[in-house]
C-alpha cells in the first residue's frame, strides 16, 4: 500500500485509506541537509522541514499539503518542481459559517478522491468509507482515553505517532498504552514538557498543532451510516479549530472550554519562526484568557530557543 504524506489536520486520514493508500501526517523534524535550497529567510520552518521531509523519504509516494496557510501553499509549489511524486494542493476555505463553505471543503475531498483514483487508488464504496471511518474513529477515542494514564510527554508522542503511523499500526485501548514510537521519540520540540515539568508545572492540555486540538470530532454514526463522506466534512471542517479560520471564534471557545475543564492556570505558547498567524493570535489568546503566558519559540533547525527554559521557569514562579 502506497504512502500518502500530508501535513495538515484538516486532510481526512480515513478518507485516503479507503481510496488505498496508507495516510501518513509527517510531523517534520528538520535534516541538517538541505537539498532543495530552499532560502531560510522568510520561510516558515515547519513548512520547510515537511518539504524536506517528503522529498527525502523514499517511502512516501504522494504529498497532499492544504492552504491553511501561505507557506504551506508555497512550498507545495517548490515540492511539485523539485521531486518526481505527485502533489496535490487541497483548497480549504477560511470561513467556515456558512453552507457553501462546506460544500466547498466536500468538493475539495472529492477532487482528492478523483486524484488518488487516477494514481491507480480505487473508488471506494459508501460501505468501505464508513468502514475505514468507523476504524479511525474508534482508534481516536482509545487514544484521546490515553491522556488520562500517560505522562505528558509521552501523550504528545503518541498522538504524533498515531498521526504518522495511522490507525491500522497503532494498538490502542484505554488499557494498554504499549505504543511502538518512531523517530519521533528525540524530536527537539518535546523536550518543552520537561522543562515545564523541571519548573514544577503540568502539562495539563496539549493544544499545539499536533496535540489535542487537531483531532476531528467523534463521528456522528447514524450520519456516517447516511452519508459518509458529510460525517468527515462535520467531524473535521465543522469542528477543528485553528488560527487560519475567519472568524477564529472557535479557536477562543474551544480554549475557554478547555482551561476551565482542566483548571489552567498559566499558558506555554509554542510558535514556529517566521508564523505570522500564530503569532498574531498569542496576544488575544494572551488578553482574553487573562492568564500568564510564556512564549516559546521553535527555531529553524526544529531547535527551541534559548530562552525558553528561564521564560518557562518565570512563568511558573508567577503562578506559585
Amino acid at each position: 500500500m502506497e504512502r500518502v504524506g500530508y501535513s495538515s489536520p484538516f486532510v481526512p486520514a480515513e478518507w485516503i485509506r479507503a481510496h488505498g493508500f496508507r495516510p501518513s501526517r509527517i510531523p517534520p523534524s528538520p535534516s541538517s541537509a538541505d537539498g532543495f535550497d530552499i532560502p531560510r529567510a522568510g520561510a516558515c520552518p515547519y513548512a520547510r522541514a515537511f518539504v524536506q521531509h517528503v522529498g527525502e523519504d523514499e517511502t512516501i509516494r504522494v504529498a497532499v499539503m492544504t492552504t491553511t496557510c501561505d507557506q504551506m501553499r508555497r512550498m507545495a509549489d517548490v515540492l511539485a518542481r523539485r521531486v518526481k511524486m505527485p502533489v496535490f494542493l487541497m483548497h480549504v476555505p477560511a470561513t467556515w459559517e456558512t453552507r457553501e463553505a462546506g460544500r466547498f471543503y466536500k468538493k475539495e475531498l472529492k477532487r482528492l478522491g478523483t486524484f488518488l483514483a487516477d494514481l491507480g487508488g480505487r473508488t471506494p464504496t459508501e460501505t468501505a468509507i464508513a468502514q475505514a471511518a468507523r476504524k479511525y474513529d474508534d482508534a481516536r477515542s482509545a487514544l484521546r482515553a490515553l491522556a488520562a494514564v500517560l505522562p505528558a510527554r509521552r501523550f504528545a508522542q503518541a498522538l504524533a505517532d498515531f498521526h504518522e503511523r495511522g490507525a491500522a499500526d497503532c494498538r490502542l485501548t484505554p488499557n494498554s498504552h504499549h505504543i511502538k514510537l518512531s523517530r519521533l521519540q528525540g524530536a527537539r520540540h518535546f523536550e518543552v514538557f520537561d522543562w515545564i515539568e523541571q519548573a514544577g508545572g503540568r502539562v495539563a492540555l496539549n493544544a499545539t498543532e499536533s496535540g489535542e486540538r487537531t483531532l476531528p470530532a467523534p463521528l456522528d454514526r447514524r450520519r456516517l451510516n447516511r452519508d459518509p463522506l458529510e460525517a468527515l466534512v462535520e467531524a473535521y471542517f465543522g469542528a477543528i479549530p485553528d488560527a487560519f479560520r475567519r472568524p477564529d471564534s472557535r479557536l477562543h471557545e474551544w480554549l475557554q472550554k478547555e482551561f476551565a475543564e482542566r483548571a489552567i492556570r498559566g499558558v506555554v505558547f509554542v510558535q514556529h519562526t517566521w508564523c505570522d498567524l500564530w503569532r498574531a493570535a498569542a496576544p488575544r489568546i494572551r488578553e482574553w484568557s487573562g492568564l500568564p503566558m510564556a512564549t516559546v519559540e521553535i527555531g529553524d533547525g526544529g531547535e527551541l530557543n534559548g530562552h525558553s527554559a528561564s521564560r518557562i521557569q518565570a512563568l511558573l514562579e508567577a503562578i506559585r
